[in-house]
């Protein structure tokens, strides 16, 4: 499961999911046009793990954004808010 906290948020995002074996995951924030603004590969353990939006893509402007994670062929993707 992806959490993503506070939503919306004035930017600053925890992106929180559960591993349960050690795994390389894929970390994408795109705009509504469908434009990939970041992408992060991480090689992560088999535990809770958190990643920080600002740390992925420091300087997000206020709109509609979408985080993808994507891992072992399977995809979520989840809608944030950034706020002025």
């Amino acid at each position: 499961e992806l959490s993503i906290y506070p939503n919306p948020s004035k930017g600053d995002v925890t992106i929180e999911f559960e591993l349960y074996k050690k795994a390389t995951v894929k970390i994408a924030l795109s705009n509504v046009y469908g434009a990939t603004l970041a992408t992060e590969v991480l090689s992560l353990d088999a535990t809770k793990n958190s990643v920080q939006l600002k740390d992925l893509y420091p300087n997000l402007q206020a709109g509609v954004y979408f985080v993808q994670l994507e891992q072992n062929g399977s995809t979520i993707t989840k809608k944030i808010v950034i706020t002025d």
